[in-house]
């Protein structure tokens, strides 16, 4: 509503805020007394917004003087009439910030007279836009990027000089390392005029003017000395510029590395020989590197990506279940990854081996997405190893062979050998002239001779074929000691050397190792030094070495050995000169043998020596000791055939010589013995009603019914006589039947050729 009583270009200025949703307009005339001091003012007009401010209807406003609308309030703030009088004059303008007294809202408020006592008075509401810039400041200063507001400073003509800070969060105040109390009001390019020379003041300006934001990313030295990569985003807001400033330096890191990584794979892929491939499996995209086609002899028109099955047509039939299997394994999260070695078919229709390998990745629901692999071409390498398979089969093969051979040899070298001991034995203890007795001294002297040197040889091809194994067993260390003594004392009178054989009472009497091996590396170093020694002593020492290790000392005074052969020493077949051979009467296996032994033992064997003084030998070890206090069984043989009151033995061999041999010995005992060609006449024998037996001799190597067969057969029978006792006479080596004697029930063992004593010392342990 407007009255007729406002100027003409006072009605024309208002009508432009006539419908105004944010503006109020008042029109008010001043109402002066009779000495002209404004003591009121009539409202002549109001817009919509205006009344709304004023929470009235414009149709009871319009006309009422100011005091009606807010009583008193002259008289109570007489400044009011004061500034009303100050702007009065026609031209004077006024604009500030002010709160209604009515609504309590703030207005950006502008006064103007364009005539004498006509008032306009324009009221911005600015609530909205202060909730705004709250709401801003408190989500700037809870943002960890530094968040700045700045406004422009312009010159006379209009133009922006610069920008002052007004306001800026935490974040901002590290930064540029200055508070915020500090900082408002100052000049932007006077406190860092780097702002100049980067062009960001330029882009601050085009902002502004603009409306438009923009963004920027620098890499800048920040006041503090940590340099870094920064996003710079500039918005205009209201009559200012809200920037944010972002350290992005962890990112750029972040993508720099991923750039790199990838070129490393890039890289990677082109100097490798893998295939590379990768499946999408919700677009059913398959990728195939070019390694990968050209590794089978394909070009890409030839094997098509589009194709996801393409695997399927080129991998084996009998790997493709496999593989089909292994991969299922993988998705259900049995296996870690797919790993399989499977045949592909190349384009000229060959077969190559390739190692594929897969990893299937997941989203962040734990949903597979890709399976990603690798392709190895490995033929040369698996051909390779088809290769040393059917070469390591055919050495198995051909080593089998040769232990079945040396079984036999073994067999039949040490069978007439037994034979001719035996009957040389036999002879000696008849009635003699000397000259015959000495014949028949020689005699046996060459099959000890000959028997030894077959032990070496069969124990040497043992040793080289890596079979052999070391068994753990109770002994009695002086019982071993003393059988030492009974083998090798002879020799020692014979060529009148004193042998000494000592142990140290620190050792216990029972030691837990394989005695059979220890006693024939003992014996050797033995055998050497009473072969080498022809003058003075051979002494034997057994002695404590730390808390888990037993020492053998072998000494003599015999010939020595030079520095440059101590090297040699332990070599197979190793002789210092040639006479040597003829002299001693050896091939030079016994220090080899005790060093290999020694060795499988994970022992070791010292040698100290002087030409002419003699040597000592010392073999160190790692034993357990047995705390076992049980009784063991003597080693020790007698000296003279024992002599038993009753008793029967059964004698099983198909050599009709080593059966009279046997039982000619037996009867020296005053045992009775009956004696048999094969097993199968032993089973029929002690089948037959009657026939008791208190031991069982038997040879392992007989045609139809073997010695093991024999046994079990024997252990199966349902008289008493499955109790009986069995030894085994045999011309194999104990190691290699020793196992198996156990398993098969036979308790004892006696070497073809043997010497009486040995048969002596079975009789007095088992009858």
């Amino acid at each position: 509503m407007i009255t007729t009583e406002i100027p003409t270009d006072i009605l024309t200025f208002i009508k432009f805020f006539e419908n105004s949703d944010g503006t109020s307009v008042f029109v008010n005339h001043l109402i002066r007394n009779e000495d002209g001091k404004i003591v009121d003012m009539k409202l002549n007009y109001c817009n919509e917004q205006g009344a709304k401010l004023l929470k009235m209807e414009k149709d009871v406003l319009i006309g009422k003087n100011y005091t009606e609308i807010k009583p008193g309030h002259f008289e109570s703030k007489p400044e009011l009439g004061q500034f009303m009088d100050t702007i009065s004059k026609a031209g004077s303008e006024w604009r500030g910030i002010r709160q209604s007294a009515i609504s309590g809202k703030y207005f950006d408020s502008t006064i103007i007279c364009p005539q004498d006592d006509w008032v306009i008075s324009i009221a911005k509401d600015l609530n909205q836009e202060i909730k705004e810039k709250d709401i801003f400041r408190e989500a700037a200063y809870r943002n960890e990027d530094a968040i700045y507001y700045l406004e422009p400073l312009f010159d006379s003509n209009g133009n922006i000089t610069d920008f002052c800070y007004k306001d800026l969060n935490p974040a901002a105040e590290a930064e540029i390392g200055m508070s915020k109390d500090v900082a408002i009001g100052k000049k932007l390019c006077v406190l860092f005029p780097q702002n100049l020379e980067m062009g960001t003041f330029d882009l601050y300006k085009k902002v502004y003017l603009t409306e438009q934001a923009e963004k920027k990313e620098y890499e800048i030295n920040s006041k503090n000395g940590n340099p870094g990569f920064y996003l710079l985003q500039i918005s205009r807001v209201y009559e200012g510029l809200v920037i944010s400033n972002k350290n992005i330096t962890e990112v750029r890191n972040v993508e720099n590395q991923l750039r790199i990584q990838k070129e490393q794979l890039e890289f990677t892929y082109l100097a490798s020989t893998d295939g590379y491939w990768d499946y999408n499996m919700r677009t059913e995209k398959l990728f195939l590197s070019e390694r990968w086609k050209t590794m089978l002899g394909y070009t890409d028109e030839e094997v098509s990506s589009d194709d996801p099955q393409v695997w399927r047509k080129l991998v084996h039939r009998n790997d493709l279940r496999i593989a089909l299997s292994a991969f299922q394994r993988h998705r259900t999260e049995q296996t870690e990854r797919f790993d399989k070695v499977l045949r592909f078919k190349r384009k000229d229709g060959e077969y190559m081996f390739i190692r594929s390998r897969a990893l299937i990745l997941k989203d962040e629901n734990g949903d597979p997405t890709r399976i990603v692999g690798t392709h190895t071409d490995i033929s040369l390498a698996k051909r390779t190893e088809l290769t040393l398979e059917e070469a390591k089969e055919k050495a198995e093969k051909a080593d089998q062979a040769k232990s079945e051979f040396l079984g036999m040899i073994s067999h039949e070298m040490r069978t007439p050998l037994n034979g001719i001991t035996g009957m040389a034995s036999l002879l000696s203890s008849s009635d003699l002239d000397p000259e015959q007795k000495e014949y028949m001294k020689d005699l046996l002297d060459s099959t000890e001779i000959l028997s030894r040197l077959i032990d070496d040889l069969l124990q040497v091809v043992t040793l080289d074929s890596a079979k052999m194994e070391i068994r753990e067993e109770t002994f009695d260390i002086k019982a071993m000691m003393d059988l030492i003594q009974i083998l090798t004392e002879p020799r020692a009178k014979e060529k009148n050397i004193d042998l000494i054989l000592s142990i140290s009472p620190k050792v216990p009497p029972k030691i837990i190792g394989d005695r059979t091996r220890i006693e024939q590396i003992v014996l050797n170093l033995l055998t050497n030094s009473l072969k080498f020694t022809e003058i003075g002593s051979v002494s034997v020492s057994v002695d404590l070495e730390g808390e888990n290790s037993i020492i053998f000392k072998v000494k003599d005074t015999g010939i020595g050995i030079k520095e440059e052969a101590r090297q040699r020493i332990f070599d197979a077949f190793h002789q210092e000169d040639l006479a040597d051979t003829r002299k001693h009467k050896g091939v030079g296996l016994g220090l080899y043998i005790a060093k290999r032994l020694t060795s499988v033992m994970h022992g070791e064997i010292r040698l100290d020596s002087e030409p002419g003084f003699g040597s000592e030998f010392s073999v160190i070890l790692p034993l357990k000791l047995d705390v076992d206090k049980s009784k063991n069984v003597s080693q020790v043989e007698p000296e003279a055939p024992p002599v038993f009151p009753s008793g029967s033995v059964l004698i099983v061999d198909d050599n009709e010589i080593n059966l009279k041999i046997l039982s000619k010995q037996i009867s020296k005992t005053g045992l009775r013995s009956d004696t048999v060609l094969s097993g199968k006449e032993a089973l029929e024998l002690l089948n037959t009603e009657g026939k008791k037996y208190d031991l069982i001799l038997l040879d392992l190597q007989m045609p139809e019914m073997d010695g093991y067969q024999t046994a079990d057969a024997i252990h199966s029978l349902d008289s008493s006589n499955s109790k009986i006792p069995i030894i085994a006479v045999t011309a194999s080596s104990f190691s290699e039947t020793f196992e198996k004697c156990t398993q098969h029930g036979i308790e004892g063992f006696i070497g073809k050729p043997f010497q009486p004593k040995q048969l002596y010392k079975v009789l007095s342990d088992f009858l």
